[in-house]
């Protein structure tokens, strides 16, 4: 106890002679000690500020990025076409209509500016509001990121707004197609400032890098979209971008703030705790401790003896508890109960550590309940400290997450992937850094996460490092999706094979699920089979199994859908009785769920089916659904843009085909006038060849158009000039236009403009009929109308026009009123049944019926009877015609009463000349048989003296030659050669006078036949030798009398032989052909011909045209053979030239 005393001792002295000797100095510390508190507390507030400033910042970029995904969104799905604006407004006031009220407005500007489409409810007219001067629209079609303009009243609500805007482009670096931007209410980042728990009076300010307010906590109304940037601390926050230090706001208040700059946005966001409120507390313990400091002083002085005692256990005890305290638990509290000095210490002590544990449960609650991911890692990559959202995040418990390295939970592919920002921000050159990594779930996932790191400063030097690390999972599966949708429709675009397109699809479909395996089938022409479209997951041998299976009600899940033509779910394969008659292929190869979904097209004709397999039973989720929207809609413009393009390509076939088939000339132009097509029938009515025409512009003056009635045209009245000029199509146009061979053709040209899918004109078609023999029909037509009017109005016969069926007369020419006895206006409109026209009504019947049967009647005879009571006799005949749609009669009727009278005389005549015919004939058969006697009496009395004279001088040159001398018996050949003479001519006027009166046959003759056995008499004579017998016959037959034809021949044959004799090669041809239902046989020789001039003498009976002593004969037998031709009903010519030998011509009846 001595020890303790003396120790105690000690300490009273020492009290004792500090409180005596150095009571400045303890005043001096109590002084250090308030300030030291108003400095901590002037820390904390700047920490705070910091932590708060963050917090709204990483608040405000979340929601930024939200507006960035939806803006890139749309960008990739909306369509810009000015054609259909109203369908452009109504799709974006549905995508409006799901997203939240702070999102004011969306609209689709063009790349002039000009609005096109607006999610208003009430959208401006298109054309009226035009953007291009806003810095928005400016920064995005300059750029590929977000751009933000600056804040505005909006129109429509009045309130402040802010447009974030993004260029929308096909793929990176490609040209802006336009720009899509989106209004946010400023209002609504307001409403986040008071989600950060801040003492009160706490200013939170956004301003944009221009210095204009954006949003502000205190007074909005005021301070929003004013120009804060000549303000000095604005300026210089704008130049530091991220800082805590004291300042004095525009308001005029001290603040302890922070200010940080958003790498994302050009936003610098500020909050400023009010200096007073922060520092009250200490400034109040600062007064108090300077009074209670000098009230210790004074009393110490005076009773520190007294004091010492009880002073010294308690201090003791109270660096007890600040040893403790700064160890890090916050929770003790000091016992000292002493009073005075020592007491109050220990009071403010307590209410210190009290103090602080308040404040670090507030930084640990915070930094427990952020909405996203925190961690303090130390610098070797371990973790110090991590939050519970983070454990959520990755699966794990903290636990298990605090015992894993950092690197180890990033996946090999992103490893090293923030390496050279790491070392930037180790060595201080760069402030903080963002990185997307894919990070390791517990369940050997991964999870796409944005890591934001800042190093946390501890006296100026960096201690540990703070992530920020936000889950951007369904973000990057969103964008994924869009890259494979746009992979497929570039796939679409340039034609690529449909299972590669389909392929493509389902393979960006299953990376948004883990484990989920897709198939399309499609449905065959025939409406009833599914045959494999694509299902790049699916093993090869189910693929097999199911393909080209029906449809039907139980079909399995896909052929049900399609059979049902809605969605089917089967939640387990094993059990669902759709699938009774394929599940044990699906078993087989592991495969438990099966939803599938009917594809349909545009048209909702049912194209196929999506399938999503899955290998343990389970249905679909909100996620898969959507996913199932976007596969089976991209499936269709995939399936029918392949059928659209197999039926333009068959439409294209079939127009080339048409095209060159078609008898009207077709053609094209492009806009410069020069030719891309040009069909066989044009070329055939213009007459040009292909390869001239396609060197040849319509302006050519090679092109000699005019107009109908031959005016010359210049090139900018032709046609195609026309329809490029007007942009309206030609119809019927009549030109007329000279061709190179020198004939002038009329032309009818139709001619449209081409146009191209944007509406522009890429040029003209033209249709081209020649009418050149239409024109001259139409010109004979209006003659023969012409014509028909003169002969209606000048013919002597009766025409008349009436109805068919009721016989109301329609028109009258002067000859019927004549005929009549009526004038015009009693007949025209009136019935022939009104005033007994036909004395017979069933005339008029059996006219009408006969029209209406045949379409025409003639040659009916009927009694007419006229106005004034008399009867005609006219000769009918009637033909049907249309006018005005109805069917009408044309009659006319010839007035035959004189000539049936005259009839009735010819009757009575003919009997008397019948009677007359009758005598006459036998008188005529009386005759004849004389003839024949005189026939018979001339042969046989003229021959005999004939053969009497022949017979004698015969025998007197044969005994009494010798004995004349040469005129004698010149004299003696001369009678003999006369008398041959003479018995040649009695022979052929016999023959001729038989032909005439004998009866021939009428029998089918083969031509072949009889002219070779006529030729062959004559090939086997010895006078013949050396004339060339020719005869090429087809086999033909022909009808007549076998004997007269071979009199015929032989007569022909001896002409030709005769007079061919003499030729070098004399020669003689025999030969025939079928003409129109005859035969023509012809004789040709190579003899001295004839001149054409005596072609009807030669056949007339004695005619010769050579002296008997050059060509003997009688001058009877071409004679005979035109009589023999006449009667077998033939006829027969000849065609010759002097020198050129003779071809004569028999013309028969076919056999």
């Amino acid at each position: 106890m001595p020890n303790v005393a003396s120790f105690r001792q000690s300490i009273a002295a020492r009290l004792v002679l500090l409180v005596a000797v150095v009571a400045a100095p303890l005043v001096g510390v109590q002084f250090y000690n308030a300030f030291a508190e108003a400095e901590s507390a002037r820390v904390e507030a700047l920490e705070q500020s910091a932590l708060a400033a963050q917090t709204v910042l990483g608040r405000i970029e979340q929601q930024v990025r939200t507006i960035d995904s939806l803006l890139l969104a749309l960008a990739t799905t909306m369509p810009l076409d000015n054609r259909d604006i109203d369908h452009g407004n109504a799709t974006l006031r549905r995508i409006k209509a799901g997203l939240p009220d702070y999102i004011g407005s969306i609209s689709l500007i063009e790349t002039n500016g000009t609005m096109l489409y607006s999610a208003e409810p009430e959208p401006p007219a298109y054309g009226t509001i035009n953007v291009s001067d806003r810095n928005y629209f400016k920064e995005a079609i300059a750029g590929n990121t977000l751009a933000v303009g600056r804040p505005i009243v909006s129109r429509t609500s009045g309130k402040w707004i802010v447009v974030f805007a993004r260029a929308i482009r096909d793929e990176p670096g490609s040209p802006v197609r336009g720009v899509v931007t989106m209004s946010i209410l400023l209002e609504h980042f307001q409403d986040d400032f008071t989600k950060v728990p801040l003492p009160r009076g706490t200013l939170i300010s956004v301003v944009d890098n221009n210095g204009i307010v954006v949003a502000r906590s205190i007074r909005p109304e005021q301070w929003i979209g004013k120009d804060l940037s000549g303000v000095p601390e604005v300026q210089k926050s704008l130049q530091v971008r991220s800082s805590v230090r004291e300042l004095t706001t525009v308001d005029h208040v001290d603040r302890m703030a922070a200010t940080v700059m958003s790498e994302r946005l050009p936003w610098l966001v500020l909050v400023g705790i009010p200096a007073d409120a922060s520092l009250a507390s200490s400034r109040a313990h600062l007064r108090s401790v300077i009074l209670l400091t000098a009230i210790i002083t004074l009393l110490t002085v005076g009773i520190a003896a007294w004091l010492s005692r009880g002073i010294a256990a308690p201090l003791r005890r109270l660096a007890h508890d600040a040893a403790k305290l700064a160890g890090g638990e916050l929770g003790h509290r000091s016992t000292v109960t002493a009073s005075g000095e020592v007491g109050a210490l220990a009071a403010n002590f307590n209410v210190m550590a009290q103090e602080l544990e308040r404040r670090n449960e507030n930084l640990r609650a915070t930094f427990e309940q952020a909405a996203v991911g925190l961690a303090r890692v130390a610098a070797d990559g371990g973790w110090l400290q991590v939050n519970q959202r983070l454990c959520d995040m990755l699966g794990m418990d903290q636990h298990a997450l605090l015992a894993r390295p950092l690197h180890s939970l990033v996946c090999a592919e992103d490893a090293g992937k923030d390496s050279d920002s790491a070392r930037l921000l180790r060595d201080g050159d760069i402030p903080t850094y963002a990185v997307e990594q894919r990070l390791l779930r517990a369940d050997g996932g991964c999870i796409w996460a944005n890591l934001t790191v800042s190093p946390v400063r501890v006296s100026g030097e960096p201690d540990h490092l703070l992530y920020v690390i936000e889950d951007i999972d369904e973000r990057k599966k969103s964008e994924a999706l869009v890259a494979g949708q746009k992979q497929v429709l570039e796939m679409i675009a340039r034609g690529a094979e449909l299972s590669d397109t389909l392929d493509t699809l389902l393979r960006a479909i299953e990376a948004q699920a883990p484990g989920m395996l897709c198939s399309i089938l499609l449905l065959d022409a025939d409406g009833v089979h599914l045959h494999h479209g694509s299902g790049p997951s699916l093993p090869e041998e189910y693929r097999l199994a199911i393909d080209g299976e029906p449809i039907g009600a139980a079909a399995g899940s896909c052929g049900t859908a399609a059979w049902r033509r809605q969605p089917v779910y089967v939640e387990d394969i094993a059990t669902d009785p759709l699938w009774a008659n394929y599940r044990a292929h699906a078993l087989r190869h592991g495969l438990r769920a099966c939803w599938s979904t009917p594809i349909f097209d545009a048209g909702h004709r049912l194209l196929g089916t999506f399938a999503i397999y899955y290998n343990t039973p389970c249905l679909p989720g909100r996620r898969h659904k959507e996913l199932i929207e976007v596969a089976t809609q991209t499936a269709a413009i995939a399936i029918s843009r392949l059928e659209t393009e197999k039926a333009l390509r068959n439409e294209r076939a079939l127009l080339e085909q048409v095209t060159r088939c078609s008898p009207i000339g077709i053609f094209a132009m492009r806009m410069d006038g020069s030719f891309s097509l040009i069909n066989q029938a044009a070329l055939d009515i213009v007459g040009e060849t292909r390869d001239t025409i396609m060197r040849r512009a319509y302006y050519s003056p090679e092109w000699r158009i005019a107009d109908v009635a031959g005016h010359p045209l210049q090139p900018e009245q032709f046609p195609f000039a026309r329809v490029k000029l007007s942009g309206e199509a030609l119809f019927d146009g009549e030109y007329s236009m000279l061709r190179p061979d020198g004939r002038r053709v009329q032309l009818s040209v139709n001619a449209a403009p081409l146009r191209n899918t944007q509406g522009m004109m890429e040029g003209v078609v033209f249709a081209m009929q020649d009418i050149t023999e239409r024109r001259r029909v139409l010109e004979t037509l209006r003659a023969s109308e012409e014509k028909f009017a003169v002969a209606f109005r000048a013919s002597p016969d009766a025409i008349i026009i009436s109805d068919l069926d009721d016989g109301r007369f329609i028109d009258i020419n002067e000859a019927g009123l004549r005929l009549t006895g009526y004038a015009r206006e009693e007949l025209i409109g009136r019935r022939a049944d009104e005033f007994t026209f036909f004395e017979n009504p069933e005339d008029r019947a059996r006219m009408a019926r006969a029209v209406r049967e045949r379409g025409s009647i003639g040659g009916m005879e009927a009694a007419f009877r006229t106005r004034q009571g008399t009867s005609r006799i006219g000769l009918v005949a009637g033909e049907r015609i249309e006018l005005d749609g109805r069917a009408h009669v044309l009659s006319v009727i010839r007035d035959i009463t004189e000539q049936k009278c005259a009839e009735q005389e010819i009757l009575k005549l003919n009997a008397e000349l019948e009677l007359r015919v009758m005598e006459r004939t036998a008188q005529l058969a009386a005759a004849n048989k004389e003839l024949e006697a005189f026939s018979y009496s001339v042969s046989h009395d003229l021959k005999a003296p004939l053969r009497g004279i022949d017979g004698y001088s015969q025998l007197l040159e044969e005994t009494a030659s010798t004995r004349l001398d040469e005129e004698a018996r010149l004299f003696l050949r001369n009678i003999r050669g006369g008398v041959a003479q003479m018995n040649a001519l009695i022979a052929d006027l016999l023959a001729y006078a038989r032909m005439e009166r004998r009866n021939l046959d009428n029998a089918v003759i083969d031509l072949r036949t009889c002219v070779d056995a006529v030729l062959q008499s004559y090939r086997n004579a010895p006078q013949n030798a050396g004339i060339v017998l020719r005869c090429e016959l087809p086999p033909l037959a022909v009808r007549g009398d076998r004997d007269g034809l071979a009199i015929i021949l032989r007569n022909l044959l001896d002409n030709a032989i005769k007079f061919s004799r003499n030729a070098p090669a004399p020669a003689i041809e025999a030969g025939a052909r079928e003409d129109n239902g005859k035969v023509v046989l012809w004789v040709r020789d190579n003899g001295i011909g004839f001149d054409m001039k005596f072609h009807e003498r030669i056949f007339d009976i004695f005619s010769r045209l050579h002296r008997p002593e050059d060509y003997p004969g009688t001058g009877v037998g071409l004679a005979l053979v035109r009589k023999a031709a006449q009667r077998m009903g033939g006829k027969v010519w000849a065609e010759s030239a002097p020198g050129q030998g003779a071809t004569f011509y028999l013309e028969l009846m076919h056999g």
